[in-house]
């Protein structure tokens, strides 16, 4: 082989690495949001298990609010872990292809949650446990409107 035909396949081989890589780099930067948004919810069910068991004592506490700050804080992350191409369609996730098509109001819905559960942090801290039960009940019901929409089923 020539000298010159070795030089253009090394160009060759190296131009397509370069321009090959920032799809493998977008590709798993999906799958990590993917994985890191499976995380964050998991962790949103066991902070909302502290918070339904505050909900139906009646009770305002550290815990509560504590709970209830993490989950906003989560929120805040959410939308982040929602890039395009992450659906179900490519990733085990649950995530429905509705998301993509309205983005705009998936955000409003992860906004609004995060205000209702910022609502029930402040009932915990004021030691209103009436108001804990009454915000939490709106933050869960935000939850469930976004999750009816938004969440298919569990994937095998």
């Amino acid at each position: 082989m020539s000298f010159r035909l070795t030089l253009a396949a090394v160009a060759m081989t190296a131009l397509a690495g370069i321009c090959l890589s920032p799809l493998a780099a977008s590709a798993q930067s999906a799958e990590d949001a993917v994985k890191a948004r499976i995380a964050l919810m998991d962790g949103f069910d066991e902070h909302a298990k502290v918070l339904l068991a505050s909900s139906k004592a009646g009770t305002a506490d550290a815990a509560t609010a504590k709970a209830a700050e993490e989950i906003s804080a989560g929120l805040k992350k959410l939308i982040g872990l929602f890039p395009a191409g992450s659906g179900s369609d490519k990733f085990k996730s649950r995530a429905k292809p509705e998301i993509w098509a309205d983005f705009a109001k998936f955000e409003g819905y992860a906004k609004d949650t995060d205000a209702a559960f910022v609502a029930v942090a402040a009932a915990a801290k004021a030691g209103d446990g009436a108001g804990v039960t009454a915000a939490f009940t709106k933050a869960a019901a935000s939850c469930n409107v976004c999750h009816r929409e938004y969440r298919g089923p569990r994937q095998q």
